[in-house]
């Protein structure tokens, strides 16, 4: 279960607090994460305290995250050697 998702955009926001550290949570939300990014979904990480004391800036960050992830698919093959786009 995410905390938050943008399915247009592939995107899960997970929210980390201290449960995160403990027991077999870590080792828990590695696999998970493994099975999102699987399937093709970017996670971004947030602290809990993060959120707590820069509510605007993180949502801000997160709009900004979404709105231009730092990997693209491919619009076609590249150009050959001397071929313009």
């Amino acid at each position: 279960i995410a905390d938050f998702c943008c399915l247009q955009q592939k995107l899960v926001i997970e929210i980390e607090g201290v449960v995160h550290d403990m027991g077999d949570q870590p080792s828990r939300d590695l696999v998970r994460f493994q099975y999102l990014k699987a399937n093709g979904f970017r996670v971004l990480r947030v602290s809990a305290r993060r959120v707590l004391e820069e509510a605007i800036g993180t949502a801000e960050a997160i709009a900004a995250r979404a709105a231009s992830p730092l990997h693209r698919p491919a619009d076609g093959s590249p150009p050959r050697a001397g071929e313009a786009n």
